[in-house]
């Protein structure tokens, strides 16, 4: 999250040697992995996501988490055919449909519908989860209303918004995506590089 991502996937990489399985079985160690490699050098991301996509054949509903975070990848890569693509085979019609028309009310009434629905089920909904649906789907204005939330609370998830691959859901020169990264930076203790 500071930036130093060849030390991040050396980290990484020692992780796997010392547990083999990790690499294999623990989707979330590998979707963060795969976000650095992504950050780093997309193409040898993209190829890391479709072996993480190989791995998971037996896993249908794992696929199609892989598929949406793909098509993500590739829409911020400026590669929209594949992220299309990607998104059909995630089966997220509103994210196909804002990926094609630029249409996102689908998009964020399922966002809504979710929030509600976990809520009713007394499940734990993350402020900061939100802000990154809410950029992915294009509404900033509710992702900066998130934000807030999240930053009142001190959520320390708060830094994954730092991460290129997520930061890139925001238009860099937005002043409200400037002035959040800002507030983000100083809750850490960190000597951060400003940009």
């Amino acid at each position: 999250m500071t930036g130093q991502y060849e030390e991040a996937l050396k980290v990484f990489k020692q992780n796997f040697k010392v547990s083999p399985s990790l690499a294999i079985n623990n989707s979330t160690t590998r979707a963060f992995y795969n976000r650095l490699l992504v950050a780093m050098n997309p193409e040898e991301g993209i190829r890391a996501i479709n072996h993480e996509l190989e791995s998971a054949s037996n896993f249908p509903e794992r696929q199609k988490d892989i598929y949406y975070r793909l098509a993500g990848y590739y829409w911020y890569m400026g590669r929209h055919k594949e992220a299309i693509s990607a998104a059909e085979l995630a089966g997220d019609k509103a994210l196909v449909r804002y990926y094609k028309d630029g249409k996102n009310d689908w998009m964020v009434e399922e966002i809504i519908k979710w929030t509600n629905e976990s809520r009713e089920r007394g499940d734990y909904v993350s402020a900061t989860g939100l802000v990154l649906s809410y950029a992915r789907a294009g509404a900033f204005k509710q992702a900066y209303e998130n934000f807030e939330i999240a930053y009142e609370k001190k959520d320390p998830r708060l830094v994954i918004l730092l991460i290129l691959s997520n930061a890139k859901m925001f238009p860099q020169n937005d002043p409200g995506y400037v002035q959040m990264r800002k507030r983000i930076i100083s809750l850490i203790d960190y000597d951060w590089p400003v940009k």
